[in-house]
């Protein structure tokens, strides 16, 4: 290897064999690699982040984890070989991911799963597994329904009753939309649920590229949801060369002509699985953060790069965050009328979606920082009356809310937006993966890191 400014050693992967090798975090020409050398195969750099000052902000957003309670196993031989979930692991599940069929009716040319048919889990599986979660932490803020195509599953709506509980904030789950077009009575039954959020596809102009149908099928998707009144959390696939132009259109989209479309999730193109590892795809270009945030910002009409932030947690390399409120028809970015410090308090190791007390100190700072500096906004006056009715929405001097009402009421105004980037074997990296709190649970009882689950365990 080149002698290049080293962050750190970890250990990675071949992508051609996927054997575990040695591997080092390096910069070069301002951005970030993750370099090996496989003895078999030779030399390997994959690209991790696009802008090395961004990498280098990461610490601010560095917060402690919180351990699970009970792993499963000891740290034997290291990560990602003792994932059951071994004592070293230094993060709980923010989403606890049940995958429960591998069967798809669709055949994305992205897909990073394995959809063979090999197998389903019943009804007892997927209550073992949230077992086997809940004894790592009292409370899972995202149990995610995956697949294959999770509503093909005969018992889907067995298994939603199940995780009807008090331990579980909300369940997602994650479709391509084929049977939402195709079968209204299945959706008119997914609409008696109040904590489901549905995960359809929205690619853009490319989707038939990335996913097999059409953008117009897409939009048909959510627009069945929406008028069944079904909360959703679309995911973008964000890929370089293909919709990475049309970013923030597309959230611009979302935002402003779906009231039922809570948060956005950007997921950057993982070149793993079935599909996803032989998707065209040069290692030293592919979509980071940084890069997807600066799409976002060009072709929105109301957002800047500057309104996200690495999301402060134990790990702020794998996902990034944004804020906004939608009212009167319009956009109104958060993060940007806050200091860095306090809103890393704030969100640590959640979201706004907690409206803890100190989101109410939160609203009342951007009100005095938007008065204090009115001549910084335009239409610094209509903000401040957009933040005092939210402030007074969700807060009001007549009684006092329940936990329950106030979530109701911030619904209506409060948007979020992820941006993940799950690892492949390009960029695998063990130190990473260490503080992941995505978590795959099987019937088994076992607990993986995702990561660690579509890089290496799977392929074992």
């Amino acid at each position: 290897m080149k002698n290049l400014p080293l962050y750190y050693k970890t250990r990675t992967l071949c992508p051609v064999c996927n054997t575990l090798v040695d591997g080092e975090i390096v910069a070069e020409d301002r951005k970030v690699y993750i370099e090996r050398e496989c003895p078999e195969h030779g030399h390997f750099k994959g690209l991790i982040c696009s802008d090395q000052t961004w990498y280098e902000e990461l610490p601010h957003y560095y917060v402690d984890g919180i351990k699970p309670q009970n792993p499963t196993k000891k740290d034997l031989s290291g990560c990602p070989e003792d994932c059951g979930i071994c004592s070293m692991h230094s993060q709980i599940a923010g989403t606890l991911a049940i995958e429960i069929l591998d069967s798809c009716n669709e055949n994305c040319p992205t897909c990073l799963a394995n959809n063979i048919g090999s197998f389903m889990m019943s009804v007892e599986d997927v209550q073992r597994a949230v077992e086997a979660g809940l004894k790592n932490q009292e409370f899972i803020s995202t149990v995610t329904i995956s697949g294959g195509e999770p509503t093909l599953h005969p018992d889907l709506f067995a298994i939603l009753d199940v995780l009807q509980r008090p331990e579980i904030g909300r369940v997602s789950i994650n479709t391509n939309g084929k049977r939402i077009r195709d079968d209204e009575a299945f959706v008119r039954q997914l609409a008696t649920y109040d904590n489901i959020y549905l995960s359809p596809h929205y690619d853009g102009s490319k989707a038939l590229a990335l996913r097999g149908v059409t953008y117009e099928e897409q939009k048909r998707t959510i627009g069945i949801l929406q008028s069944h009144g079904i909360d959703m959390v679309p995911v973008v696939l964000a890929t370089a060369g293909h919709n990475d132009h049309e970013l923030g259109k597309l959230l611009d989209e979302l935002f402003l002509n779906y009231s039922h479309v809570k948060s956005v999730m950007f997921s950057l193109m993982t070149y793993s699985g079935k599909e996803g590892s032989h998707f065209a795809n040069d290692p030293l270009t592919r979509l980071t953060i940084p890069q997807a945030i600066e799409s976002i910002g060009e072709s929105s009409e109301s957002i800047l790069k500057s309104d996200f932030i690495p999301l402060p947690m134990a790990n702020p390399m794998c996902a990034s965050i944004g804020y906004f409120m939608v009212m009167d028809g319009e956009i109104t970015p958060l993060i940007r009328f806050g200091e860095r410090e306090r809103i890393v308090g704030y969100i640590k190791n959640g979201h706004f979606g907690n409206l803890t007390p100190e989101f109410a100190d939160f609203i009342q700072e951007s009100i005095y920082h938007i008065f204090s500096h009115s001549d910084r906004y335009e239409y610094s006056d209509r903000l401040l009356d957009k933040f005092k009715r939210l402030y007074k929405l969700l807060f009001p001097d007549d009684r006092q809310l329940t936990h329950e009402e106030r979530v109701r009421l911030a619904a209506e105004h409060l948007r979020v937006v992820y941006l993940m980037q799950f690892m492949d074997s390009w960029s695998f990296d063990s130190q990473r993966l260490n503080r992941c709190s995505c978590h795959h649970a099987f019937g088994s009882g076992e607990i993986i890191p995702t990561c660690s689950f579509y890089c290496y365990h799977r392929s074992i």
